[in-house]
């Protein structure tokens, strides 16, 4: 099957929704700079438009090739046909894709994307932009921040048919910008700002949201652990530290001494990881939700974003402890930390590929990264190693960002 949309290529960067229907070029296993293009390389394409959401469709693995055959990122829809639509916080609701997005004439709204056709779900602000975000789906409605031109912003709920509707103006006298919104316990969770400080808020989906407490502020990177809420919590003099709710007593501080600024909050295999600093750099730690501490996971590497569990292990973009200051893709197995592949050799900000937006997707582990081709976007699977994927031929790359998955297929910006 060969899925070929529109031809395209071009200069500028992917900016609108783009489909996958060729074989790859390039393969790599391990070192990407060692890679050679393979023989009737596809030829450079011209972008007629720059590109905005992207699908991959996964095909199955040809026996005679070394590398994955998979369809080649196309454009899905093309919002704003005179610039970019630029769509951001991607999130599937009721078997759709919705994400904000710009049509050249209504500012940044709430869009659908059905598969087919896109479409403005409602202009929330009419007199300028609405700007939706931070979405999260909770009781079957999907809900959001968003600015009517009147209320500030404030939290929104869709349910898929009636037009948006305000939920509740927390702060009369401007913004209350709810924001890292999370499903626990049956309630949403979130951080809103009631006129003197960002605090901690509870949402029942009936009533009228209700303020957590006041003992912290500025609650950030929830995650749900062992029955429990725990999230980055900030008190005068102590700064950002772990914190842990039950829903029912008031939160209160995880016993972790020297252990700050905890972030990538992520459950793997029956415990709590993130990256936290202990006193002089940022390092991996494990928590087992008891009274004793969290403990740092050894090695050198340091600074660890977008934790993702794939394939019984769990991925990150780190600080490698080989090559100076050199960020790449990296893995935990539970025991030890292993770089997966040096995607960008050398040192110092030219030797890093600041792998990003990691994405579980049909069995295969998704990301952007920049390599010899420009930000790209990269798949990886224990069989077949790491596929470059150039959407862009050349050095410039597509950029791809918001990687997310719906209805089987992988979207991107």
């Amino acid at each position: 099957m060969n899925l070929k949309l529109r031809t395209f290529r071009g200069n500028a960067r992917m900016a609108d929704l783009c489909l996958k229907g060729k074989k790859d070029n390039l393969s790599t296993q391990g070192n990407l700079n060692a890679y050679q293009p393979k023989e009737n390389r596809h030829p450079k394409f011209k972008l007629n438009k720059l590109l905005l959401l992207g699908i991959l469709c996964c095909f199955w693995m040809m026996p005679t090739m070394s590398f994955a055959q998979t369809s080649a990122p196309a454009l899905a829809y093309d919002i704003q046909t005179t610039g970019d639509g630029h769509p951001y916080y991607l999130t599937e609701f009721n078997g759709k894709l919705y994400f904000n997005a710009n049509d050249g004439t209504n500012g940044r709204e709430l869009w659908v994307y059905d598969g087919t056709t896109a479409t403005m779900v409602h202009d929330i602000n009419s007199s300028g932009e609405g700007n939706p975000r931070e979405f999260a789906v909770y009781n079957g409605k999907l809900y959001f921040k968003a600015y009517d031109g009147t209320n500030g912003n404030e939290l929104w709920v869709y349910d898929g048919v009636n037009t948006p509707t305000m939920v509740y103006d927390l702060n009369s006298s401007g913004s209350s910008s709810p924001e890292e919104l999370a499903v626990y316990n049956g309630k949403l969770y979130f951080k809103a700002y009631d006129g003197s400080s960002s605090r901690l808020w509870e949402y029942d989906g009936i009533n009228n949201p209700i303020q957590v407490s006041s003992a912290f502020h500025s609650p950030k990177e929830p995650a749900v652990y062992n029955g429990k809420l725990y999230f980055n919590g900030t008190t005068t003099g102590t700064g950002e530290e772990l914190w842990v709710y039950d829903g029912t007593n008031p939160p209160t501080k995880v016993n972790s001494p020297g252990v700050t600024r905890p972030s990538n909050l992520t459950v793997y295999n029956g415990k709590l990881y993130f990256n936290a600093r202990d006193g002089s750099n940022f390092k991996l730690w494990e928590y087992d939700g008891t009274n004793t501490p969290p403990t740092k996971i050894s090695g050198s590497q340091h600074n660890f974003s977008y934790l993702t569990v794939y394939d019984g292990q769990l991925y990150f973009s780190a600080h490698s402890s080989t090559y100076s200051n050199d960020v790449e893709p990296h893995r935990f197995d539970g025991t030890s930390i292993s770089m997966v592949a040096n995607i960008q050799s050398g040192n110092g900000i030219q030797g890093c590929s600041y792998p990003r937006y990691f994405t579980v997707y049909n069995n295969k582990l998704y990301f952007s990264a920049k390599g010899p081709s420009g930000r790209e976007l990269y798949e990886y699977d224990v069989t077949n190693g790491l596929v470059l994927h150039d959407i862009n031929p050349g050095w410039q790359g597509t950029d791809p960002v918001e990687l997310a998955v719906a209805n089987g297929k992988l979207y991107f910006n």
